[in-house]
C-alpha cells in the first residue's frame, strides 16, 4: 500500500472518529443472508464447482520450495494438485495423477525428488512432468509421450504465494485478478516474508462463516473483549477493488495523531489492515508480523484452515524471536482458534434450528453483504 495511499485511510479513520459515526451509505435495511448459504448442499457444490476450481487459488509460499527438487501436494480444493521447483527454478503445477491407470503418484504432503516414480507400474515422470522411463516400453507401440505428460495446471508465483488455478483450461494473471490491491501487496513487500509459524486445522463450520467473521469490527468489543479489544477502536474504512475487499481498523493510538505531521504517521502502529482476498483468504496485517488465513470447505459444516504467520526475515535474535512468537500465540490459539472459529461453529450448530431464515446486517458489518453478493455474481456467470 503506497506512502499516499495509507495517509488518504489514515485521514478518513481520524474523520470517522472526530464525527463518532462508523455510519456509510450502506443500505442496511434490505441487507440480509440467507441462513440456506451455509446451510445448502447445493449451494456448497456451486462454490466447490466455480470458486474453487475457476479461480486462483493460494497453494502455499514460494520459500514452501526453496530448492529445485522441492515439491509439495494440495487436495484442499478437491483437485489433487503437485507443485514442483524444477532444475530451472521454476515453479510449475500439475495434477497429482499418473497418465497411465490413474494412480495418485505422489504421496505425502511435501518433499524432495529427482524424478516421481508410480508405485503401480513405475512410469516416471520428471519435475516438469514430462513422462520419463515406462518400463517394458515395447508393450505400448502407439504411446504419444508428449501427450502422455502429467496435466499442466495455471500456476504462477506472486507476493511471495503459489497460486494455482485447478482447472488445466483455464489461465493465470495473478497481478490482474488483484486489481488495485496487486499493488498494496507490492508495497507491503510480501515477496520477501518467510514463514514463522504454520497450523492446519478442520473445525466443525461452513467456511463462509468464518470468512464473515474477519469480514467487521462489529464483534471486536464483544467476541474479543479479552483478548484484541484492549487495541482496537470500533471505526474501521472499507473498500473494494475487483472481489476483493480491504478494511483497516483504527486502533486506539490513532488519535493520538492529530496535530501531528503525516511524515511521522506509522500506517501499521496506528492502524491494522485486513484484507479479503477473494474467495478464500485473508491476510491480517499486524505491526510486525502478517498472518495469511486460506479456508476450504471439506463439508456444508466443515472447513480447512491453513493459519501461516509471516515475518519480514528470519528473527534477528531471541528477544525478536519471542515477540514474534508471543503475538503468534496470541493470534493463532487465542483469537482464532478460541474467539473466531468457536463462535462460528456455534452459529453452524444452530443454523437447523429454524430460529433464523436470514441474518440481518447493520452498516458495520456492509462488507459481509458485498462477500457475498460476490459469490453470487461469480457463480452466476460460472
Amino acid at each position: 500500500m503506497r506512502r499516499d495511499k495509507q495517509l488518504a485511510v489514515i485521514d478518513r479513520l481520524l474523520a470517522t472518529i472526530a464525527r463518532d459515526d462508523s455510519r456509510s451509505d450502506f443500505d442496511a435495511a434490505s441487507a440480509t443472508i440467507d441462513v440456506t448459504r451455509y446451510t445448502s448442499a447445493e449451494r456448497l457444490a456451486a462454490e466447490r464447482r466455480v470458486l474453487f476450481r475457476t479461480l486462483p487459488i493460494v497453494v502455499g509460499r514460494a520459500t514452501d520450495l526453496a530448492e529445485p527438487g522441492s515439491y509439495l501436494t494440495h487436495d484442499a480444493t478437491g483437485v489433487p494438485i503437485l507443485v514442483t521447483r524444477g532444475p530451472d527454478g521454476e515453479v510449475r503445477a500439475m495434477l497429482n495423477v499418473c497418465r497411465h491407470r490413474g494412480t495418485r503418484l505422489v504421496e505425502g504432503p511435501s518433499g524432495h525428488a529427482k524424478a516421481f516414480v508410480c508405485r503401480y507400474h513405475a512410469w516416471t515422470y520428471d519435475l516438469a512432468g514430462c513422462l520419463g522411463h515406462v518400463p517394458l516400453e515395447r508393450s505400448f507401440p502407439n504411446l504419444d509421450r508428449p501427450s502422455s505428460a502429467l496435466v499442466s495446471l495455471p500456476c504462477a508465483v506472486r507476493h511471495g504465494f503459489v497460486w494455482v488455478v485447478p482447472n488445466a483450461a483455464s489461465r493465470i494473471d495473478v497481478a490482474s485478478w488483484l486489481a488495485d490491491f496487486d499493488d498494496d501487496l507490492e508495497c507491503f513487500g510480501l515477496s520477501d516474508h518467510v514463514v514463522f509459524q504454520r497450523r492446519v486445522g478442520v473445525r466443525a463450520t461452513n467456511w463462509k462463516l468464518v470468512m464473515d467473521a474477519f469480514l467487521e469490527g462489529y464483534h471486536v468489543k464483544s467476541l474479543h473483549q479479552r483478548t484484541l479489544a484492549r487495541f482496537f477502536l470500533e471505526d474501521v474504512v472499507t473498500d473494494r477493488s475487483g472481489p476483493h475487499i480491504r478494511s483497516v481498523g483504527a486502533r486506539k493510538n490513532l488519535p493520538e495523531l492529530r496535530g501531528t505531521a503525516p511524515s511521522t504517521w506509522d500506517f501499521r502502529a496506528t492502524t491494522t489492515p485486513f484484507y479479503a482476498i477473494f474467495p478464500n483468504n485473508i491476510l491480517v496485517l499486524h505491526p510486525e508480523t502478517i498472518s495469511h488465513i486460506a479456508l476450504y470447505p471439506k463439508a456444508l459444516g466443515e472447513v480447512e484452515y491453513v493459519h501461516t504467520m509471516l515475518a519480514p526475515r528470519a528473527p534477528a535474535n531471541d528477544a525478536e524471536r519471542a515477540g514474534w512468537q508471543k503475538t503468534w500465540e496470541l493470534i493463532d490459539q487465542r483469537v482464532f482458534a478460541e474467539e473466531d472459529l468457536a463462535i462460528a461453529e456455534s452459529v453452524q450448530s444452530v443454523l437447523h434450528s429454524g430460529a433464523n431464515t436470514s441474518f440481518q446486517l447493520g452498516a458495520l458489518e456492509q462488507a459481509i453483504k458485498w462477500f457475498h453478493d460476490e459469490t453470487d455474481r461469480v457463480i452466476d456467470r460460472g
